[in-house]
């Protein structure tokens, strides 16, 4: 597996404007717990390098409810690591958001209580853990990432099943931001994801198929963690205008997350937009349409940087 720099940003100019303001933020806390649908928290390490989490997220444009998507950030400032997760509760099923949402409860409360080092650990004891608890049809996809500030250099270890990922944003020599390293997307057909769950009194997926990986990080170096509404909605290009945009201007992490989702969700209002979601089922012969780019948002944004 390569982690060479694989995509870099065109300056898109005025064809991207940012359509969150930026948010004046009190002291970051010190520790954070499973954070709600719109909750949103940045944190620092007492490490060589600090770690700056933000977390934000919104529901379906036309849903009620919260959505299927859930989430946890955890820190540890004495240790100097951090866990982040994402699910993505699968539509259809009568239980998704209350089990994406366990699944994400559980991951903190492994993570918090062991201080696993494994991601796959991690999401193996949240997953037998909600197996335990009552789901009469409940699936998610799962994502955890566990960043480590306190050894030199910074560790990044993940696991991801199904089609929720995260990136990995470095800057080029020439400033330019760029992607370093893309979580690679599971899925047993177009728009199926690999999941956790019951279907038809049968497991599809466990934690043994998610895709494990470790990295080193840098100074300065930008982990976007998200569930397939981010992906689906805006294109990488603009993604990372929008990143490297915020980023000059001194945005934390929690103001590049809202940013990131406020826009995802408004361009997928857009029945014009030849988003990447509509250009996939295009190649897949299907009838696109541009209200299919419109889902649960989720997005976790950390910077690692000194302190």
């Amino acid at each position: 597996m390569s982690y060479d720099l694989i995509t870099s940003a065109e300056m898109l100019g005025a064809a991207l404007r940012p359509l969150s303001r930026r948010l004046a933020l009190g002291q970051p806390e010190r520790f954070v717990r499973l954070l709600s649908s719109q909750a949103a928290i940045s944190a620092s390490l007492d490490s060589p390098l600090s770690i700056d989490v933000g977390a934000h997220a919104l529901p379906h444009p036309r849903k009620k409810t919260a959505g299927e998507d859930a989430h946890f950030v955890s820190v540890n400032a004495i240790s100097g690591t951090a866990a982040l997760g994402v699910a993505d509760g699968v539509g259809g099923a009568a239980d998704s958001a209350w089990y994406s949402a366990i699944l994400m409860a559980n991951c903190e409360a492994v993570y918090t209580s062991s201080a696993a080092a494994d991601p796959r650990e991690v999401m193996e004891q949240a997953w037998a853990n909600a197996r335990s608890q009552h789901s009469l049809d409940g699936r998610s996809t799962a994502c955890v990432v566990l960043l480590d500030a306190g050894v030199t250099p910074p560790k990044l270890r993940a696991a991801n099943l199904g089609d929720s990922a995260f990136w990995v944003l470095r800057r080029r020599e020439s400033g330019r931001l760029a992607v370093l390293f893309k979580s690679r997307l599971q899925s047993f057909s177009f728009n199926c994801p690999f999941q956790l769950g019951w279907l038809l009194g049968e497991e599809l997926s466990s934690p043994a198929d998610a895709e494990t990986v470790e990295l080193t990080l840098q100074p300065d170096d930008t982990l976007v963690l998200a569930t397939d509404g981010l992906f689906d909605a805006l294109h990488v290009l603009e993604i990372l205008e929008m990143v490297g945009s915020g980023l000059r201007r001194g945005d934390t992490a929690e103001q590049l997350a809202r940013a990131l989702v406020e826009t995802a969700v408004e361009l997928s209002k857009d029945p014009l937009r030849s988003s990447p979601v509509v250009q996939a089922m295009a190649r897949e012969g299907l009838v696109a349409r541009a209200r299919e780019a419109q889902d649960d948002v989720t997005v976790v944004v950390a910077r690692v940087g000194p302190t």
